[in-house]
C-alpha cells in the first residue's frame, strides 16, 4: 500500500513524542522551524532545521527522527525532502549532515542530494569562540550534503 504523508510545521512541543528517539542528543534548540509528518493521523517523523551559522539564507536540518514502527519505509527522508523542497521554493539553501549510515546512503543515492563535505572522526576539534554553545560534529565521521531537488 503506499504511504500518504501530511507535512506541517509544527511547534517545539511536538519534539517531546521524538526526543528519546534520536540517535545523538534529546535537546531541540528553541528556535528550530519543526515540521510533523503524519500518516493516518499518526504522527511518524519530525524534523527540524536552523540557520546555517555565518551563512545568509542558508539552513541545515539539526533533527529527523522516525518513531521505530515507522522505520525502515522512508518516510523519513520523504519528510526530509518535503521539507527541503519548501526551503528551496523560500529561495533558501538546505544541508544535512549526519554519521547516519541509512541517510548517507540515501543522499548518495539520490540524484536530489549533492555531496559537500567528508569529515573523518579525526577531523579537527577546535571550536570558535564566536559560537560557543554550538554543537559541532566532532570526534565523527560525517557526511554533508545539500538538497539541489526542486
Amino acid at each position: 500500500p503506499s504511504i500518504e504523508l501530511e507535512i506541517h510545521r509544527c511547534g517545539v512541543e511536538a519534539w517531546r513524542l521524538f526526543a528519546r528517539h534520536h540517535y545523538l542528543s534529546g535537546r531541540l534548540a528553541p528556535a528550530a522551524r519543526c515540521f510533523l509528518a503524519t500518516w493516518a493521523g499518526e504522527p511518524v517523523t519530525f524534523c527540524a532545521t536552523l540557520p546555517l551559522i555565518a551563512r545568509r539564507n542558508h539552513r541545515r536540518f539539526t533533527r529527523i527522527v522516525t518513531l521505530p514502527d515507522y522505520q525502515g519505509m522512508g518516510i523519513g527522508m520523504k519528510t526530509v525532502a518535503a521539507v527541503a523542497s519548501l526551503h528551496r521554493a523560500e529561495g533558501l539553501r538546505i544541508n544535512v549532515t549526519s554519521s547516519h549510515p541509512a541517510l548517507i546512503r540515501h543522499c548518495r543515492r539520490s540524484a536530489d542530494w549533492r555531496t559537500i563535505g567528508v569529515r573523518t572522526a579525526a577531523g579537527s576539534r577546535r571550536q570558535s569562540s564566536r559560537f560557543r554553545g554550538y554543537r559541532n560534529a566532532a570526534g565523527r565521521a560525517v557526511v554533508s550534503f545539500e538538497y539541489v531537488g526542486a
